[in-house]
């Protein structure tokens, strides 16, 4: 963190206040906004739950991965399997990969891999709420209109 303490340094800056707010008076936490609030008030929850978005998009992709989840299964009860299992397991690598026991007498075949693929879907939609909205009421807040909207418009003018 930069503090402007030295006066070499205070003269290179400039302080801005635009369109200060007074801070809500019942609210005790508010009262180092002697000179106001402004945007970074109105916009800190926005940004605080797309950062909380953005980490469970995160943990999701970190928990499953993105190549899906490799199942080697084992003969419930026998010990020799379990460790073969597990083994290849862990040798699978940069892949996610668990040893999951099957019961005996079970149809399939108790000694294999299996490959369960990566859904998109939730990261997909909490990527979409993020963009589309998150992301454009900052931009609203900040800059007054939208990007989109901005490149119609000088679409617009451009061609009539």
């Amino acid at each position: 963190m930069l503090e402007l303490k030295d006066p070499r340094w205070r003269q290179r800056f400039v302080i801005h206040k635009h369109i200060p707010n007074d801070a809500d008076y019942f609210e005790g936490e508010m009262a180092g906004g002697v000179h106001g609030v402004g945007l970074r008030s109105l916009i800190y929850w926005l940004w605080w739950l797309r950062e909380e978005m953005l980490s469970w998009a995160v943990n999701h992709l970190k928990k499953i991965g993105v190549g899906g989840i490799l199942i080697f299964y084992y003969e419930d009860g026998n010990d020799k399997s379990k460790t073969t299992a597990e083994s290849a397991a862990k040798d699978a690598g940069e892949r996610y990969a668990i040893a999951m026991p099957r019961p005996r007498g079970t149809s399939r075949d108790v000694s294999s891999a299996e490959l369960l693929p990566f859904n998109e879907a939730g990261v997909q939609s909490l990527t979409a709420i993020i963009f589309d909205y998150f992301e454009r009421h900052i931009e609203r807040l900040i800059i007054g209109q939208n990007s989109k909207d901005y490149v119609a418009i000088s679409l617009d003018r451009q061609f009539s």
